[in-house]
């Protein structure tokens, strides 16, 4: 079986919100590296009231970006895919409202709720939001620390 090829093509902008859908719109975080490629993708789900997919790393300038594209939204849930910290780190746990809706992997509800979130919401298949279904599916892109 011939090897699937690697595109690494991939122009984002970082810290620019960039509409990929209707309802969805990323911004690129400024993280290159092995495990990021070219940075970690936020995504902002919605309109007026929005999700946030993914916060990611806590570097100052991508959080005053994200801090700018949420503006004038009401962020009514997050959603985190896994917590590495290039997506979800001490930082996020506590900017973040304790309130505020988390979904998550199941394996990681222990470790959000000790961060003070009460509303966390594990995602064993799959959960509707306005419409939108968030379908967990499996995965792994790493081993040990990264796996």
């Amino acid at each position: 079986m011939p090897a699937i090829p690697f595109n690494r093509n991939f122009d984002a902008p970082y810290e620019t919100v960039e509409q990929v859908s209707p309802l969805i719109r990323r911004m690129l975080a400024n993280n290159p590296s092995p495990f990021t490629f070219k940075g970690t993708g936020v995504y902002i789900v919605g309109h007026e009231r929005a999700a946030v997919i993914d916060p990611g790393p806590d570097d100052a300038a991508h959080l005053a970006a994200l801090k700018c594209a949420i503006e004038g939204l009401t962020v009514d849930h997050i959603v985190v895919t896994h917590t590495h910290r290039d997506h979800w780190d001490d930082r996020a746990a506590e900017l973040l409202p304790k309130q505020l809706p988390i979904l998550c992997q199941p394996e990681d509800e222990a470790k959000l709720r000790q961060a003070g979130f009460a509303a966390v919401q594990p995602v064993a298949a799959r959960y509707e939001w306005r419409g939108v279904e968030f379908q967990r599916t499996g995965g792994q892109h790493g081993t040990g620390e990264i796996g």
